[in-house]
Formats: structure tokens, sequence, C-alpha cells
């Protein structure tokens, strides 16, 4: 059986712009992951080329990036999407319920197709903006 498919959306590369996002600096979100600084940078470089739009801009000094309108938006989506994946092992399982690890991955795929769904229309925002 083949699931639905997602646009080829990765959700490893989504979670890393989350914490890029979140920490407001490529050094400090490379510091919480445990990686270098240059694969930060070139994990939201192929997100961002992925997708066909930017996600941030970069500045120079303490605080070294905000956020685009599309990141913001983009942003918005993961976050409530991390929140359901975290808050699944917290469910109370029912006897006549299925397992719960088949409770997670249909909440994890119904999220992940609601951020697809987000990036079609921000792709589409952005090419009614081009023309």
């Amino acid at each position: 059986m083949v699931g639905p498919r997602h646009d080829g959306l990765n959700w490893n590369l989504l979670r890393d712009f989350f914490e890029i996002a979140r920490h407001e600096s490529f050094t400090d979100a490379a510091n919480a992951m445990g990686i270098h600084r240059p694969a930060v940078s070139k994990r939201i470089a192929e997100l961002e080329e992925f997708l066909g739009f930017s996600l941030l801009n970069r500045k120079v000094g303490l605080r070294d990036l905000y956020l685009t309108e599309r990141g913001e938006y983009l942003h918005a989506a993961i976050g409530v999407f991390a929140q359901s994946l975290s808050g699944l092992s917290d469910k109370p399982q029912r006897a006549d319920s299925a397992p719960p690890e088949v409770d997670a991955l249909a909440s994890a795929e119904d999220a992940l197709a609601a951020i697809s769904h987000v990036v079609r229309a921000l792709r589409r925002e952005r090419r009614d903006a081009e023309q």
C-alpha cells in the first residue's frame, strides 16, 4: 500500500527550519542541534530551493536572521505539527483502539498532509505575485 504523497517534503529539513527559526540564529541552532553552522546553512538553502521561496532574511549582528512572511506561516504550521506529534505519546489507549503506533502514524500523515497544503498555497501565492 502506498501512502499519500506529500510533494517530496522532507520532515528533517522542516524540523531543522523550525529549530533555526526558534533560535533566531544559525550558530545557536547549530549548537542546539549538535551540528556545524555550515550544515545548518546548507539545510536551509536546500529547503528554500525545494520550496521555491525564501524562508529567512539573513542579517549581520546579534540576531542574524528574521523569518519572511512565508517563513512565519510555514513555521506556525510546523509548530502545530510538532506539537501534535509530541502529544501522541500522551494519549491513553482504549482497549478497542488500534495500537498507539498506528494512531501516531495516522496523525502524522494527516499533519504532514496539512503542511503539504500550506506549502502548495505558499507556492501559488509566490507564482501569483510574480505575474
